[in-house]
């Protein structure tokens, strides 16, 4: 229920280049974090779908760019 505030929060915390996507990666990676913590079986899985939305984050920035 927290991360869905979070969400909903996420233009208030942004400054300057921080935008609000960032805010909403963040807040998903964290409530990811979170459950992974709750639901400890030994082993860190959060580290796929965490790692998983920054590389789709890499490669929309480091894509090409139309002239």
């Amino acid at each position: 229920m927290a991360a869905g505030v979070a969400l909903e929060a996420a233009p208030l915390f942004t400054r300057g280049w921080f935008k609000v996507q960032y805010v909403r990666g963040v807040v998903i990676v964290g409530a990811l974090v979170v459950i992974n913590l709750f639901t400890w079986s030994g082993y860190p899985w959060v580290i796929w779908p965490a790692g998983a939305l920054i590389a789709i984050e890499l490669i929309r920035r480091l894509g090409v760019r139309p002239q």
